[in-house]
């Protein structure tokens, strides 16, 4: 009992530092997880509003598991900032992470073993103060399932211009998709970008 009243009491702050500290990392299996849950989320008003919904007859447990595809090394792309959502002068710097049939490819993937022979693509904006790199496996699960990873590579860590950026990177990447982008029909995506839907997400 003496030994009980001589021990410092942690203050409520520095005791819930030390239980964040002692709880273990997610696991693989717990990120994968997550990764299709957020996949389901993203695309559910997609699939609610389309005749042929993306996510028909496929589950969780699909999307939990890797898909059939290899991530390529990323495409670093200046986005105009010219896009109707907040025209502006300069460039968003953007990742684009994209879909190869091969381990170590180069080229855009062949999309039939996607729902609707198409690749979507999702928006990526990453916490203020952390490296976009640190999501690195996040976006390669994504992209095994047949996602393009449009990532913002913004370094100053403001959400509204990270939002700006993300949003002027998919209108690049759309544009690219449906020819009217700077490369126009000689694009390696063009006629492969889903332009019927697509998500966004991030972490703070």
């Amino acid at each position: 009992l003496e030994r009980q009243r001589r021990q410092p009491q942690q203050e409520p702050e520095a005791a819930q530092a030390v239980a964040m500290a002692a709880t273990p990392p997610p696991t693989l299996k717990k990120m994968r997880a997550l990764a299709a849950a957020l996949i389901v989320l993203l695309f559910w008003s997609g699939a609610l509003a389309s005749p042929a919904p993306l996510l028909e007859n496929l589950s969780l447990d699909h999307y939990s598991a890797p898909g059939p595809y290899h991530m390529a090394a990323p495409l670093m792309v200046d986005a105009p900032k010219t896009s109707a959502f907040r025209q502006s002068y300069g460039y968003a710097p953007v990742a684009v992470y994209f879909p190869t049939d091969n381990p170590g490819g180069t080229a855009l993937a062949d999309p039939k073993k996607t729902p609707d022979d198409t690749f979507h693509v999702i928006g990526f904006a990453h916490g203020a103060g952390s490296a976009a790199e640190f999501y690195t496996g996040l976006y390669a699960h994504l992209v095994s399932h047949g996602f393009i990873v449009v990532s913002v590579r913004n370094m100053a860590p403001v959400p509204a211009t990270l939002g700006d950026d993300m949003c002027h990177g998919l209108a690049w990447i759309l544009a690219e998709g449906d020819g009217t982008g700077p490369y126009g029909k000689e694009s390696m995506f063009y006629g492969r970008i889903g332009q019927a839907g697509g998500g966004t997400m991030g972490h703070s």
